[in-house]
């Protein structure tokens, strides 16, 4: 990496490219491609299969944004990290670990993987419940007061409220009148999120709903509309939380967006905060990695409650902050990073297969667990693959755990019955 960083400095003059880097650039364009086109192969080969179109097509889109938007369309900026942060070579690193991911990725998901359907339990109880508890987090989860600048105002709990959602719809009785009610419910939830300058919370629960009541209409024709019509949305959003008000009219939107080819620039910042945390590995010691990763796994266990209950400083364990103090980030993180950073050259590839083996096995859930483990996986994407892992484990080993274990005794009151592990 030092070599190449080398004869890319000795590249440029007066800092405009010479033609020899113009070629190490395009390398890495036709590698930025290469990926594209195995998310696009992915997509293609699994399309009767909801959840793959979902995992896929969400992966595909967020690659689109990463390579499209630092490699293919805009690679040339490149030379100003080069100027002004000398770390040009950390997108030469990054996008091979990129290629990589892809590469299991595709050898793991590139097979015909059947649609499983499992027929949802009934249990009025676990209904009323899951409703009182939502309830509760859309009064009580979320800040209302007033602030000068950018801030999401919804709290942990209100960003897990889709968890609450699943459990409802997977459990409601089979009347109009309780989906109604649901819905009316999800729908204060998403416009209250909006307000609050969120976005995140309310597509979880849009996805629950598509998985839980609408998935045998998920297919590739289908979502490209839905799909335009939430990037617009979510757009004009994330302008209105910029200064709470809007002063550009929806065309304009449309054409930023367009402009744009639809690349997500929530994906592109999270790209950059990964770079930043290869950068931090140049300069920590091997004892600091395995401290970082011990109190990953305090935080994703105990949340942000792990540095009371141990008197420990868990900084590290939030990677993307801990960066920070090395080259300002605007947070966010790709998983790969994440991986790299703890695991690095020897146990990267190892712990993917594991990763995907784990994932590619969910995909085949034989009973509820299984089924609303692999939901949480699928509506937790943008979580884990944009921001940090730990949105992926939490959910699947902590939260839904907790949930099941306190709904389960609830079958004190129960007639029949319910066994998440049937």
């Amino acid at each position: 990496n030092y070599v190449l960083y080398c004869i890319l400095l000795t590249c440029t003059k007066k800092g405009k490219p010479t033609r020899l880097f113009l070629r190490l650039i395009l390398m890495e364009t036709y590698i930025a491609i290469l990926i594209i086109i195995l998310d696009i192969l992915l997509l293609l080969k699994n399309k009767e299969n909801p959840y793959l179109i979902i995992f896929n097509f969400l992966i595909l889109y967020f690659n689109y944004s990463i390579c499209g938007g630092l490699y293919i369309y805009n690679n040339i900026v490149i030379t100003s990290y080069i100027d002004n942060y000398n770390d040009g070579y950390l997108y030469e690193w990054a996008i091979y670990l990129l290629l990589i991911f892809s590469f299991i990725r595709f050898y793991f998901f590139y097979r015909k993987i059947n649609f499983v359907s499992l027929e949802k339990k009934s249990s009025l109880l676990f209904f009323i419940v899951s409703y009182i508890i939502l309830l509760y987090i859309g009064i009580f989860e979320i800040n209302r007061e007033a602030s000068s600048s950018y801030e999401v105002k919804v709290k942990p709990l209100y960003e897990y409220s889709f968890i609450f959602f699943m459990i409802g719809l997977y459990f409601r009785p089979r009347s109009n009148l309780y989906f109604i009610t649901i819905i009316l419910l999800a729908t204060f939830f998403i416009l209250q999120d909006f307000f609050y300058g969120g976005r995140i919370t309310s597509f979880q629960i849009l996805l629950v709903f598509a998985f839980m009541e609408f998935k045998k209409f998920i297919t590739l024709k289908n979502i490209i509309i839905p799909f335009v019509i939430l990037n617009l949305i979510f757009t004009t959003v994330g302008i209105y939380r910029s200064e709470y008000m809007l002063e550009i009219s929806f065309f304009d939107i449309i054409q930023k967006v367009t402009e744009k080819l639809f690349i997500n620039d929530t994906a592109a910042f999270a790209y950059f905060s990964s770079l930043t945390h290869l950068y931090m590995l140049e300069h920590v010691d091997y004892y600091y990695v395995l401290e970082s990763f011990f109190n990953f796994v305090l935080i994703v266990i105990f949340g942000g409650l792990g540095s009371t209950f141990f008197n420990l400083d868990l900084t590290s364990g939030y990677l993307t902050e801990a960066a920070k103090q090395y080259h300002w980030n605007v947070g966010g993180g790709i998983i790969i990073s994440y991986l790299f950073f703890w695991f690095g050259y020897v146990f990267f590839i190892p712990v993917l297969i594991l990763f995907f083996i784990f994932l590619l096995k969910k995909f085949k859930f034989k009973n509820t667990y299984q089924y609303l483990s692999l939901i949480i996986i699928l509506v937790t994407i943008p979580r884990w693959y944009l921001y940090s892992p730990g949105a992926l484990f939490r959910g699947v080993f902590v939260i839904l755990p907790l949930v099941i274990f306190l709904f389960s005794l609830l079958n004190n009151f129960e007639r029949k019955k319910i066994n998440f592990f049937k």
